[in-house]
C-alpha cells in the first residue's frame, strides 16, 4: 500500500515531486498606485501558479517604505520607480533588477498647489510637501527646471502621503507631490490647482518591479511566475472590469470609482507583449533611469551612478510571454 500510494503521488499531474522540496516565496513590496494593485489581485484571485512559487504581496504604506524594506533585506522583490531602484542600489548592498514596466504615468503624477499659486514661479521661496529619497523629489526638480528654478529655490517639507491632504488643507505647505489614491481628495479642495504632472514628462515615469539579483539567480521560474500572474489579473481586470475594481479600491480604502477614475485617466498598464521595447537596450526603462540617475546626480541624492549593464531583465519578461501569461485567467 505505502509503495501505490507513493506511485501515486509521483504520477498525479500538477503535483511537485514526491519528496522535492516546496516552491520558494517570493516576498514582493507594495504601497498604494493602481499600477501595483494587480500583484494584489492575482494573489486574491489564486492566479500564481503555486507549484512555481508561494508569493506574499507585502502591503506598505509608501514608496520610501517600500524601499527601505528592500534595502533591509525584507522583501526579494519590489514595485517602485526607476528613482526608488537607484536609491535602494545606493543605499544598500543589494542589487534590484528591473524585470517588469508595470505601467507608465501619463499624468497621474502631480504636483498641486493651494490657493495664492498661479503658476511654477510663484513656487519660489514656498513650502513644498514631498516624500523625500522618492518620485516626489524628482518631480518637483523636473517642474521647477521648467522656470529656471532648482530645489535650493523652495522649502522641502518632508511628509508621508497619508500626512499631505491634512497639511495642505491647514497651510502647513503650499503646494505637494502627489499621485493616486493621495491626491484625488487633495485635487478636489477648493483653490487647488495642478501646476505640473508627468503628461508634461512623455515615457520618464514609470512603475516598475524589481527583483534582487541573488533572488533572481537562484530562483528564476518563481520570478516568471510572479509576472505571468501579474499579467494573468491584468487580463482578468480587462474582462471583469466592476469585479477587478472593486477588489483592488477595498484594500486602497477608496471607492471603486475613484479607483477606476485613478487606472484610467493618467496611466496606461503595460502588458508583457511590450515588455521587449520598454525594457530593451533603447526602451523607455533604460531611458527612465539614465534620466532619473543624472537628476538624483545633480540633486545630491545619488553619491555615484548606480546605471549598470545588468539593470534591465528583459530577458524574465520574455520568458514570461513565452510560457503563455494568460493561461491562468479564469
Amino acid at each position: 500500500m505505502r509503495r501505490l500510494h507513493l506511485l501515486l503521488c509521483c504520477l498525479a499531474p500538477g503535483l511537485p515531486a514526491c519528496g522535492g522540496a516546496s516552491p520558494p516565496e517570493l516576498r514582493i513590496g507594495i504601497n498604494p498606485w493602481p499600477g501595483y494593485e494587480h500583484f494584489f489581485l492575482a494573489q486574491e484571485l489564486g492566479l500564481y501558479d503555486t507549484t512555481l512559487v508561494r508569493v506574499r504581496v507585502v502591503e506598505l504604506s509608501s514608496l520610501s517604505d517600500t524601499r527601505r524594506a528592500f534595502e533591509r533585506g525584507q522583501l526579494d522583490a519590489f514595485a517602485v520607480t526607476p528613482i526608488e531602484v537607484l536609491l535602494a542600489r545606493e543605499n544598500s548592498g543589494r542589487r534590484p533588477v528591473v524585470v517588469l514596466a508595470t505601467d507608465v504615468s501619463e499624468g497621474a503624477d502631480v504636483l498641486l498647489a493651494g490657493p495664492g499659486i498661479g503658476d511654477l514661479h510663484d513656487l519660489r521661496g514656498r513650502r513644498i510637501g514631498v516624500e523625500p529619497g522618492t518620485l516626489n523629489v524628482y518631480l518637483v526638480s523636473r517642474a521647477l527646471e521648467r522656470v529656471g528654478l532648482t530645489l535650493a529655490d523652495v522649502v522641502l517639507v518632508s511628509l508621508e502621503p497619508p500626512q499631505m491632504l491634512a497639511a495642505l488643507r491647514r497651510g502647513a505647505v503650499d503646494a505637494v507631490a502627489s499621485y493616486p489614491p493621495a491626491s484625488l481628495a487633495m485635487a478636489a479642495m477648493p483653490g487647488v490647482t495642478t501646476l505640473f504632472s508627468s503628461l508634461e514628462l512623455p515615457g520618464e515615469i514609470l512603475g516598475v518591479a524589481s527583483v534582487d539579483s541573488a533572488y533572481l539567480a537562484t530562483h528564476r521560474p518563481a520570478v516568471v511566475a510572479l509576472l505571468r500572474g501579474f499579467e494573468a489579473a491584468r487580463e482578468f481586470a480587462l474582462a471583469h472590469p466592476d469585479e477587478a475594481d472593486a477588489r483592488m479600491a477595498a484594500r486602497e480604502r477608496i471607492t471603486p470609482a475613484a479607483f477606476r477614475l485613478a487606472r484610467t485617466q493618467g496611466m496606461r498598464l503595460l502588458p508583457l507583449a511590450e515588455q521587449a521595447y520598454h525594457l530593451g537596450p533603447a526602451g523607455s526603462a533604460a531611458g527612465a533611469l539614465r534620466h532619473a540617475d543624472e537628476v538624483l546626480l545633480a540633486i545630491r541624492e545619488l553619491k555615484s551612478s548606480q546605471v549598470w549593464d545588468g539593470l534591465l531583465a528583459p530577458e524574465v519578461a520574455q520568458a514570461a510571454g513565452i510560457a503563455g501569461g494568460s493561461a491562468l485567467v479564469p
